[in-house]
């Protein structure tokens, strides 16, 4: 007599799994100036889709990064950087509610965290070399 055979296939993930999964995860995060606050990721190429942040920003996110290790910012990228760090900071903090009223009275050091924090990957400081030295 033979068994039936088990079904070794990983079974798929249906699409309401799938968006349950691609809901960006709140995280609690403590800001440079001791702030306790809660971001949630986001996807700044979905973002501009959406009109929430200026297309012409978000291709200047590598720009800004680039000439800000060189220290060749201009008064011009600057500002706009600034522009781009307060609609980030706007849309990524969760708790408490940032708007475009009260966006002044958060340190800019705070803001740009949130900036660089939003621009940063996940787990990325969580892998380990994979060759032993």
């Amino acid at each position: 007599m033979t068994e039936p055979k088990k079904d070794t296939k990983k079974k798929t993930t249906s699409i309401a799994q799938w968006s349950k999964l691609a809901k960006k995860k709140n995280e609690e995060v403590t800001l440079p100036s001791g702030a306790q606050v809660v971001l949630r990721r986001l996807a700044l190429l979905e973002e501009a889709a959406q009109g929430h942040i200026s297309m012409t920003l978000v291709n200047g996110v590598t720009e800004y990064a680039k000439k800000a290790t060189d220290s060749n910012l201009t008064e011009k990228d600057l500002k706009s950087l600034v522009v781009l760090a307060n609609n980030i900071t706007i849309l990524a903090t969760v708790d408490p509610v940032v708007t475009e009223e009260n966006i002044e009275k958060i340190p800019f050091d705070d803001r740009m965290f949130i900036f660089t924090w939003i621009n940063s990957v996940p787990g990325a400081d969580t892998f380990e070399p994979f060759r032993e030295e």
